[in-house]
């Protein structure tokens, strides 16, 4: 979403900025994406193989010198979370979320300076509960994914018509946001 000098923003296009970044970073809409670890996906299974050679090994009383020892063992990945999830249903999570919280029915209104700060704390408590960063210590790959079963959303306690920001909080909540948005 491009914002230029004198824009107007509507609340439908910070929603559907919002889907536009969900879907560009979560690997699991759809399909799981090319590229992603195997090791990250459900169901996968590999077999770990470690040898090691004990300092000196005893049989019946005669040191028979250092001999190779072979374990193995299965490792599977096991999480029902790690699957692909359909986009629409992103999208209607994010609309069901954004109806309860009254964001929704104003899809067509120009969004305030208060109104788009009480929309980034909402969705920030929506991507909270939604967004799962994966990772595992079998290689050095991780991944976002989007968590599609019943969460429980964090509260926003974000009056905005009880909110008189000065010049300087502006400025640094604008920073701030930009920051955010920069280093995602």
């Amino acid at each position: 979403m491009t914002i230029s000098t004198d824009n107007i923003i509507l609340y439908s296009e910070l929603i559907e900025h919002t889907i536009t970044y969900i879907k560009e970073k979560c690997v699991n809409l759809d399909s799981i994406q090319p590229g992603v670890s195997n090791k990250l996906k459900n169901g996968y299974s590999w077999t770990i193989i470690s040898k090691y050679y004990p300092a000196t090994s005893v049989s019946w009383g005669y040191n028979i010198g250092r001999r190779e020892h072979t374990r193995s063992v299965t490792a599977r990945v096991s999480d029902s979370l790690l699957v692909a999830v359909p986009s629409s249903l992103v999208k209607t999570q994010l609309e069901s979320f954004l109806k309860s919280r009254g964001i929704l029915t104003k899809a067509n209104t120009p969004v305030s300076f208060k109104g788009i700060m009480n929309f980034y704390n909402n969705i920030s408590a929506f991507l909270a509960s939604r967004l799962i960063i994966v990772n595992t210590s079998f290689d050095a790959s991780s991944a976002i994914f989007y968590n599609s079963s019943n969460v429980t959303y964090l509260p926003v306690s974000f009056d905005s018509t009880d909110i008189n920001f000065t010049a300087q909080q502006t400025l640094t909540s604008v920073n701030t946001l930009m920051k955010t948005i920069g280093s995602t």
